[in-house]
């Protein structure tokens, strides 16, 4: 019969295991629902109306994104929480109900371009 220390290693052997395994995933969903984001900034385009861009979101390619009404001005498109990440975040601002401004920033900080991330597209 094992003793309890040597059960108790075991189970916290198993659970390290299964800690790797869930980091390891929420990095290839992180990655994936970036790629999304990115794709539908891609295909924004400035002067579009709120109609056209939720439209657009709820398409089929973009299953892990998620549209975020924060005010009649702006609106958010957001991927998944994953933890220890730094998620990104599409900000998408309207006048007069037309789009005028897409920026790709991070869920923590609206004034935040992260790393990496596509310029800005603001209308003229």
């Amino acid at each position: 019969m094992p003793d309890s220390m040597s059960v108790l290693g075991d189970w916290a052997r198993l659970g390290v295991v299964l800690l790797l395994m869930a980091v390891g995933f929420g990095c290839k969903s992180d990655e994936n629902a970036r790629n999304q984001l990115l794709q539908f900034r891609n295909a924004v385009q400035l002067g579009s109306t709120k109609q056209a861009l939720e439209a657009l979101l709820t398409a089929e390619q973009y299953p892990a994104l998620r549209l975020l009404k924060k005010n009649d001005e702006v609106w958010i498109v957001a991927t998944p929480y994953v933890f220890g990440a730094s998620n990104w975040w599409l900000y998408v601002e309207f006048v007069n109900s037309a789009v005028v401004a897409v920026r790709v920033r991070t869920e923590d900080s609206a004034s935040h371009m992260p790393a990496g991330a596509p310029i800005d597209l603001v209308a003229k």
